[in-house]
């Protein structure tokens, strides 16, 4: 099944509830790869050089944008970074250091789709951060089709 396909059962099934219009899912896929990163050094450099149109880093002691990044010395905890239609996600690792999960948009070649859905965020970002989400035609144990969230990604705010 194509894209294209998956798009149009889900409007078919949205098409049975009152009220509700055509789905906003449009066909596309996301793939993401994750390198760990052991010093703090080696990170710091590595958000810096993402150069990052929106997006927020968890540190030590508060939540910064990536412009006011290099201004703070305390550690980083975790960050949602976007730049275009790459992503980048950093988490805690529990082993001392950090995973960088590169998130790039693309075609969809298995009948992925995604659709871009906000949620409510605080100063000094938003009043919304806009997040696209992959979901995967997925065929269970009796052939019953259905679509699973698969990955999801920061891809800008609201102002």
């Amino acid at each position: 099944m194509n894209a294209t396909e998956t798009i149009d059962i889900v409007d078919s099934v949205l098409a049975g509830v009152p009220g509700k219009q055509r789905s906003s899912f449009e066909p596309g896929r996301l793939e993401v790869d994750a390198e760990d990163v052991g010093e703090i050094d080696e990170a710091r450099r590595r958000i810096v050089d993402f150069d990052a149109t929106t997006g927020w880093i968890q540190t030590a002691s508060d939540i910064v944008t990536p412009e006011a990044f290099e201004q703070t010395t305390t550690p980083v905890l975790c960050a949602e970074l976007a730049h275009g239609q790459r992503s980048l996600h950093i988490r805690q690792n529990g082993a001392g250091g950090w995973t960088f999960y590169t998130i790039d948009r693309r075609e969809s070649a298995d009948g992925s789709i995604i659709r871009t859905t906000d949620i409510l965020a605080k100063e000094p970002f938003g009043p919304r951060l806009h997040y696209e989400v992959e979901w995967r035609p997925s065929t269970s144990e009796n052939e019953l089709q259905s679509l699973r969230a698969h990955t999801f990604r920061l891809v800008g705010e609201s102002t």
